[in-house]
């Protein structure tokens, strides 16, 4: 029981929108989706989109990177 007492004192990650505690995965869910939708844009600007193969894998994978990168720098020890 000693672990879960311990996670109990810290608590979840949360920052306050409009009186209400919203986790914090939810802004990084968000930078990632938005980040994706950014960097297809600029590929498809660039014209290397169309050399990718699988996009929806690409893009959910480099989605979830941007997600967590944004995870590690503001909440990261």
């Amino acid at each position: 029981m000693a672990p879960v007492q311990g996670w109990a004192s810290i608590g979840a990650p949360s920052f306050p929108l409009a009186g209400a505690y919203f986790p914090a995965w939810l802004i990084c869910l968000f930078i990632g989706a938005v980040g994706a939708a950014l960097l297809r844009l600029v590929f498809m600007i660039l014209h290397v989109d169309g050399l990718l193969r699988y996009h929806l894998v690409t893009y959910l994978s480099m989605g979830t990177m941007l997600g967590l990168i944004a995870w590690l720098l503001l909440y990261g020890q």
